[in-house]
């Protein structure tokens, strides 16, 4: 079922809305997914392709049938691009995430300075950073524990690495001081 369906207040677009769905969304992947090179991120790109379409909903009613898939695949692919420029401009972490090598009580700091920061985060991605990154889960054990897809945890775990560089990087430890 296509997101935000019940956002539609007549049956007749809520109808319409999911023959869009049933007969498009197959393509719109397809489309997105040639943009974007990952299924998680082509997934959201669909996801919010759709949501773009229940926002601007009156005028699909008037686009006839023959024009609506070429209306439908620009839509997704403007969205994948968007993401992808969005992903380009952050730039994820490295999955390895020990301390640096090496020793000492600098290297120590850094490192619980970094597991503290996981900690502060927003709860939708310290779970998924906190299992992954401090007790070293995979994407499968994170997901059935916090009942997610794994496309969901990959996502989470992309955004919430990009939101902790930035915090990482505000408080001067950039890259070389993680190892990352």
């Amino acid at each position: 079922m296509p997101p935000g369906l019940t956002a539609l207040e007549l049956e007749t677009d809520r109808a319409l809305l999911q023959q869009i769905y049933d007969q498009y969304e197959p393509r719109m992947y397809r489309v997105a997914l040639q943009v974007l090179k990952s299924s998680a991120l082509a997934e959201d790109a669909v996801h919010d392709a759709f949501l773009k379409l229940i926002k601007h909903f009156s005028e699909i009613r008037k686009i006839s049938c023959k024009e609506l898939e070429p209306f439908v695949v620009i839509i997704v692919k403007r969205t994948a691009l968007d993401l992808l420029k969005q992903e380009k401009r952050l730039t994820a972490l490295e999955d390895g995430w020990d301390p640096p090598a090496g020793s000492g009580p600098e290297i120590e700091t850094a490192y619980h300075r970094l597991v503290e920061l996981i900690r502060s985060m927003p709860d939708t991605y310290r779970e998924v950073l906190e299992l992954r990154c401090v007790l070293e889960w995979s994407n499968k054990d994170i997901a059935r524990r916090l009942s997610l897809s794994e496309n969901a945890v990959a996502v989470r775990l992309m955004r919430g690495k990009a939101l902790l560089q930035n915090k990482l990087e505000q408080e001067g430890y950039g890259r070389e001081g993680f190892g990352i």
